[in-house]
């Protein structure tokens, strides 16, 4: 496995300087605050032969958060895939489902965050676009074409003390196929990350997440019927406006081929 490219986006980090610190997640929702914010993350896949892609190769995703009111958010969301190696025969690029919904901000305090998304995903999704559901399998909805989903979560985070931040996020995704042959199904996702913050700007952040079928009976138990991932990452916010984080993820789960290794992120988020 060639890690250069982790490698190359972890020097980033480091020759910035940094100010302070502001909220961000690596792949659990948003929680809802009173910023407007243009987030943009790249994920590139890590399997055992790295040059069978093209090193621009991965999934590009775009957030937009703009401040309705003092109690509402909108968001809207998209991902946008390409790829180029040497075992495709040209280069490929597809879109995913839009994203477009409303958070209401419940909690505002100095220790606490806290609200509710609520969301559609609309049927925009590139044919064979399902592939790039590896990248984050956690957002599995983005990537599934012909299928409309409604998404709802509660979200927060709170300061333990003046360094460690916890958050949470429990919520329901009911899927709707415009496929005659798929059913209609209710997934349940749920996750937890914790967040260290060094020297008031630098910080460390880790998450475990999960989703669910609940209604499906072909499963015989728990485990197969859920999946589950883990992220670590570092940061920094180096100004008041703009903070840069990179992250690893992998999954715990063994349906996966052996070839895949894991994937790399980076994360940008401007605050407008």
């Amino acid at each position: 496995m060639n890690y250069k490219y982790l490698v190359t986006l972890t020097f980033c980090c480091f020759i910035l300087n940094s100010q302070n610190l502001s909220a961000q997640t690596i792949a659990m929702s948003m929680v809802p605050d009173s910023v407007s914010s243009l987030e943009v993350d790249y994920n590139r896949l890590f399997i055992s032969d790295d040059d069978e892609l093209g090193f621009l190769s991965g999934s590009y995703n775009f957030q937009y958060k703009g401040i309705i009111n003092s109690f509402l958010n909108f968001i809207g969301e998209l991902n946008y895939t390409y790829k180029n190696g040497e075992n495709f025969s040209g280069k490929e690029s597809g879109l995913s489902n839009l994203y477009l919904g409303v958070q209401l901000k419940t909690t505002q305090t100095a220790k606490t965050k806290a609200g509710v998304n609520l969301g559609v995903y609309l049927p925009t999704a590139s044919s064979s676009f399902f592939g790039s559901a590896l990248s984050n399998y956690y957002d599995i909805f983005k990537f599934v074409e012909e299928s409309t989903t409604i998404s709802g979560s509660y979200n927060a985070y709170h300061y333990l003390d003046g360094d460690l931040r916890i958050g949470y996020e429990i919520g329901t995704d009911l899927f709707l196929p415009s496929d005659e042959f798929s059913d209609t199904e209710l997934f349940a996702r749920y996750g937890l990350s914790l967040i260290y913050t060094v020297n008031g700007s630098t910080f460390i952040q880790t998450e475990f997440l999960g989703i669910a079928n609940i209604t499906t009976d072909e499963f015989e138990s728990f485990d197969d019927s859920s999946f589950h991932t883990y992220s670590v990452g570092l940061g920094h916010h180096f100004t008041d406006k703009f903070n840069l984080g990179i992250y690893y993820r992998n999954y715990f789960d063994e349906f996966f081929d052996p070839s895949f290794k894991g994937i790399g992120g980076l994360e940008l988020n401007f605050r407008l």
